[in-house]
């Protein structure tokens, strides 16, 4: 990394660059932030030419450009600022100046907590600041409050690259409610002193409660907003696993486009595209509760949904929690946003997660029910067949008065800064919009059970939203590789792009489970194992299994260079380093069975 550089505000008259975002094609970010980025001169600043900035600093700036919430990313050990235009709206003088600036240089006070984000991030925890106040923001601008959310950005070694930064302005909530602490230390002074004129008394407490009753109105909204920046805090905790999804659905897409194999293009576009919008996710949510935003229905299969995101549920959830999911073939199919559909299972998992600390059984059924008129008047719904997705914890429960305020917006039994009352009233809405219901049952110290009704669908014509595309017949050597991963979408990758060359892949979640496929005789060409594997690790396995099969070739892959395992003597092993690109793989799977594997040469770019 070069030295730090004050830069100051990006060189005037610098052409600007056509493409629309750091990573690559797009929509366009808003042209205040794209063009400070293309205008600076990045090549005297220590992150270098953006050409050869890492893929992880690349992606992170490609989202938060299009992100709508004020975000930033502080780079490297001084924090070298890149934001978009609603952060920039939220700095005052001190923008632009600060960007491409270092946050050590430029904004003291916010140094100092970036000094502290980066020592609670190298021990990978986030860090919060609440109505932090900043006496000015620069060139004499006024005061400001502002919400401050701190992650950390993981390199390719696991060690610290930067800090993700969310930031809320709570300016007008913290004005509103010093207003409304001296409206009330006045108002009965004031009314006292009016008692006297007792033709004007009326009028002029009547004026008063008007001032009090705007003040609270103030207020409520300026806490609905807080709620808001707690909420979009979390977005930047599942940066990291999303840019895994990303990266390898755009290389799978490059691929399909150099092979002219259009078919498939679509499916891994979006796969691409979902991780890349669930980092928006929260706000689309948001919304489309606070402004009712029509929802996009589509044919959906509830059973695809949450096959799709039970990899996100199980990371979701505490160890001591087991998932449990009942999803019987014959559910009928539906008509919603299965986007909306997506983020309500995963708030209800989290409600249920939150109702058992001590941990317990979380069970998400699926299945068809036939609603009568008893139970439609009963329920709020319209007779007729609906599809029901039940979501059972064995926590806490609730007592009667919680069961009938747990859909008010705002209303939570959490700690504060734990809930914000919105997960239920949202799920409530877009049921409704669905012309569907939610329906509660709960028992203190029980457990409670969630239950959607939604409509069923009866176009059985009509494509199923997600459906992939049918696959084109492979071609390859047909060799049999055995993959050892235990990370599921880095294990699925791998098995994807080998069996799209014809190879004829088995998957192993650990050392033990390979070792047994091993040890059966069954034909294996080529041993591809992770180096860090819970039990029996990489090295072990090698070892364990070149004393069954001494010819086997070995493929390792490790996310740590000094993690580059020794092979036996005189025996070339292969060392694939990630993240890797499809290309990359493949020419170490060639260069294994070939005899001729190399060492930990990173054939992908930084994560």
């Amino acid at each position: 990394m070069r030295p730090p550089q004050d830069h100051g505000a990006p060189k005037p008259g610098s052409p600007a660059e056509a493409a629309p975002a750091v990573g690559g094609d797009g929509p366009a970010a808003s042209p205040g932030a794209l063009s400070l980025l293309s205008r600076f001169d990045w090549e005297r600043s220590e992150l270098g030419p953006r050409q050869a900035w890492p893929d992880t600093l690349r992606t992170v700036v490609d989202v938060l450009l299009r992100a709508p919430t004020a975000m930033a990313v502080l780079w490297g050990p001084s924090g070298v600022a890149i934001y978009n235009d609603a952060c920039g709206s939220l700095l005052g003088g001190r923008h632009p100046a600060l960007f491409g600036s270092t946050i050590v240089q430029a904004w003291p006070e916010v140094a100092r907590l970036h000094a502290e984000a980066v020592a609670a991030g190298r021990l990978g925890q986030n860090l919060s600041f609440r109505g932090r106040h900043f006496p000015a923001r620069g060139d004499g601008c006024e005061e400001a409050w502002l919400d401050l959310d701190f992650s950390p950005i993981p390199g390719r070694d696991g060690a610290l690259s930067g800090i993700l930064v969310v930031a809320v302005e709570q300016t007008e909530r913290m004005r509103a409610e010093r207003n409304l602490t001296r409206l009330n230390e006045t108002l009965e002074a004031r009314v006292a002193e009016r008692t006297e004129a007792l033709a004007s008394a009326v009028n002029t407490l009547s004026q008063e409660i008007a001032e009090r009753q705007a003040a609270e109105e103030a207020l409520r909204q300026s806490q609905k907003m807080e709620a808001v920046g707690q909420l979009t805090g979390g977005i930047a905790h599942d940066f990291n696993n999303l840019l895994t999804g990303i990266i390898g659905g755009l290389d799978m897409m490059q691929r399909r486009l150099a092979q002219g194999r259009l078919e498939d293009v679509s499916r891994f576009a979006t796969a691409a595209m979902t991780s890349a919008n669930r980092a928006a996710g929260l706000t689309h949510r948001l919304l489309t509760f606070s402004r009712r935003r029509p929802l996009d229905p589509k044919v959906t299969d509830v059973n695809r949904v949450v096959a799709a995101i039970e990899d996100l549920l199980r990371r979701t959830i505490s160890e001591k929690i087991v998932l449990e999911i009942e999803m019987p073939a014959s559910v009928w199919r539906l008509r919603c946003d299965p986007n909306q559909l997506e983020n309500a299972i995963l708030n209800l998992v989290i409600n249920a997660r939150d109702a058992m600390p001590d941990g317990g059984r979380l069970r998400i059924e699926t299945g068809n029910a036939t609603v009568d008129d008893d139970q439609a008047h009963r329920w709020g719904l319209t007779p007729g067949d609906y599809v029901r997705l039940a979501v059972t914890d064995t926590g806490v429960g609730m007592p009667p008065g919680v069961m009938e305020r747990v859909f008010e917006p705002f209303f939570t039994t959490k700690p504060l800064g734990v809930g914000t009352g919105l997960g239920l009233p949202m799920i409530y809405s877009f049921a409704q919009q669905s012309a569907g219901g939610v329906r509660i049952e709960s028992e203190v110290g029980v457990g409670t059970t969630v239950s959607i009704y939604l409509p069923r669908c009866l176009d059985t014509g009509a494509a199923v939203a997600g459906e992939p595309a049918r696959p084109s017949a492979p071609t390859g050597a047909g060799r049999v590789v055995l993959v050892v991963e235990d990370e599921q979408s880095v294990r699925a990758l791998v098995m994807e792009v080998l069996q799209e060359q014809g190879y004829r892949g088995i998957a192993a979640t650990d050392g033990e489970s390979a070792l047994e496929v091993l040890k059966s005789g069954a034909h294996v060409d080529l041993l591809i194992t992770d180096v860090g594997l819970p039990g029996l690790d990489g090295p072990q396995l090698v070892a364990a299994a070149l004393s069954h099969r001494p010819d086997l070739k070995v493929l390792f892959m490790t996310a740590y260079a000094r993690e580059t395992p020794v092979g036996p003597r005189e025996r070339p092993v292969g060392v694939l380093l990630k993240p890797f690109t499809v290309e990359g793989l493949l020419d170490h799977v060639r260069m294994s069975l070939e005899g001729s594997a190399q060492g930990p040469v990173a054939s992908g770019t930084e994560a």
